[in-house]
């Protein structure tokens, strides 16, 4: 029994020896892909960065010299261990510049311009690191601001000379109140100021104290009065806003003495002169024929008035102003046709 045994024995140690590599070269090929697995998980994106990274550089420097020569990917751990200190620098500082924005302080837009510039100038291996909701943070003080400059412009360009200028203004008021709060007011003095434009701009009282200063002006020319004279008060007159130039009431006074200037042959019209007096009579000898809804009017041009719109009364509910711009001077045999059709009783058609 005993020489049995000893045989045995020395044909089951080699079989133990034998599989002794193999049971260890399994504990390291499981100690390298932990390693790896790691390696992996390390995201400069991810709140687990830091932990990722340490977590791989303790397991890589546990291996033997031989396990780590088989970690695949053992270039990317020195990459983020080379450059950690750099990143958390990158971090820090970033974070610290979007904290000191505040729209409390009177540099708040000089804080946002200088982290947007500061952020560009990074790499894009130092961008990564910032966490993605600094970064949104940034991009929306960004968009912010150049809508808020947007406005600012606006309101700056506004004008009471432009024909669309109540369009405008309306228009720069609602792009204003979209701004958030913080940005709006930076513009409130610059606001107020239009808006104080704006009223008086419909302020008949205020108006009207303007178009007088033409009207005197106006009231002391002359067909003897000299072009300099004239194109003076005209200077004037086109500086008014259109509200202010409907209470100019003699400005067909302006327009007859320029002309009578351009025209040094025409003298003073008194057919003019009788006509100034009584702008608002109508004519009398013009006739309107009716028939069922249809209104005609035949005019020859010589009756039209020449220096003032001529008013025709055609119904009860219908009256009738032509222009005196319409009138062609040169043409006085002429006939001007027109007929008016009341539609469904709630609009006309109006043919000349």
């Amino acid at each position: 029994m005993k020489k049995t045994t000893k045989y045995m024995a020395l044909f089951t140690i080699p079989a133990i020896i034998a599989t002794a590599p193999a049971y260890i070269d399994a504990a390291y090929d499981w100690q390298v892909e932990n390693t790896e697995n790691l390696i992996d998980q390390i995201n400069p994106f991810s709140t687990t960065y830091e932990y990722y990274l340490n977590e791989a550089k303790n397991a890589y420097y546990l291996l033997s010299n031989y396990q780590q020569n088989q970690v695949r990917n053992s270039t990317t751990l020195f990459y983020y261990l080379g450059s950690n200190n750099d990143h958390q620098y990158v971090l820090t500082t970033f974070t610290n510049k979007m904290t000191a924005i505040s729209a409390r302080n009177s540099t708040f837009l000089r804080d946002i311009e200088e982290t947007n510039r500061y952020y560009h100038s990074l790499t894009a291996s130092q961008q990564a690191v910032i966490p993605n909701y600094l970064y949104v943070q940034l991009q929306n003080y960004m968009e912010n601001m150049t809508k808020m400059k947007a406005v600012q412009l606006k309101l700056e360009q506004l004008s009471v000379q432009d024909s669309s200028y109540v369009y405008n203004y309306e228009s720069t008021m609602q792009a204003y109140q979209l701004l958030p709060y913080d940005f709006r007011m930076f513009l409130t003095p610059l606001m107020n100021e239009k808006k104080r434009e704006y009223e008086t701009y419909y302020s008949p009282t205020n108006n009207r104290a303007i178009a007088q200063q033409v009207i005197n002006g106006i009231s002391k020319l002359s067909t003897s009065s000299s072009m300099e004279q004239v194109a003076s008060v005209r200077e004037k007159y086109n500086g008014l806003t259109t509200l202010q130039q409907n209470f100019v009431s003699n400005y067909h006074d302006l327009l007859y003495i320029e002309e009578v200037l351009r025209n040094t042959s025409y003298g003073w019209d008194p057919y003019y002169e009788d006509e100034k007096g009584k702008p608002s009579e109508y004519p009398t000898n013009i006739e309107v024929t009716n028939k069922g809804q249809m209104y005609t009017i035949v005019m020859p041009v010589s009756k039209m008035n020449r220096y003032a719109n001529t008013k025709i009364t055609v119904s009860d509910t219908i009256a009738l102003s032509i222009p005196k711009e319409a009138v062609r001077k040169t043409n006085n045999d002429d006939v001007l046709t027109m007929t008016i059709e009341e539609m469904n009783e709630e609009s006309i058609l109006f043919t000349a």
